[in-house]
């Protein structure tokens, strides 16, 4: 395969390019036809819209979730709830700047 082609392919893929125009689209060297990859393409992007804020959500939760129960019990004495806490926090940063990509 061509690196370009293979780039470009991504590159057209994963742009913020409205759904319509990315359903034309052709499946280059998938192996598939126009209307298969058509069907996953729009599949992977309900996926995108509507799974991805729900991982967010249930994510976003958890970790806040996490982070107070490490900080504000006993275990905030503990060494290890502070790295534990910092990792909620990191986390939690992960997921809130996936919503922007």
């Amino acid at each position: 395969m061509d690196k370009n082609v293979t780039n470009n392919f991504l590159t057209s893929l994963f742009d913020n390019e409205t759904m319509d125009n990315q359903t034309s689209l052709t499946p280059m060297h998938t192996g598939m036809t126009p209307q298969e990859f058509r069907k996953y393409s729009r599949l992977l992007f309900h996926v995108h819209l509507y799974f991805t804020p729900i991982i967010i959500a249930v994510g976003l939760l958890g970790n806040i979730t996490s982070f107070f129960v490490f900080v504000t019990t006993s275990l905030r004495h503990l060494s290890s709830s502070v790295y534990l806490a910092a990792l909620a926090l990191a986390d939690s940063g992960f997921l809130f700047q996936v919503n922007f990509m």
